[in-house]
């Protein structure tokens, strides 16, 4: 028998920049990594990964779209 779990929706959320701490938002994505699993103590409750397209700022850094 397959059991299939249903998930409640929790939240909407957008990724965008943020200046004060030159963070780059994310434009034309093309795709994104979930995991759910503790990956240490700087993140207990997993990982979001998400593609850059374009590398907006800061410009000084290297050229990661990650």
């Amino acid at each position: 028998m397959l059991l299939i779990k249903k998930n409640a929706f929790l939240a909407v959320f957008r990724i965008s920049a943020d200046l004060n701490n030159r963070i780059d938002g994310t434009s034309k994505a093309d795709g994104l990594v979930v995991n759910s699993v503790a990956l240490g103590s700087q993140h207990p409750e997993g990982l979001l990964v998400v593609q850059d397209g374009h590398n907006v700022m800061p410009k000084d850094r290297k050229i990661s779209n990650l």
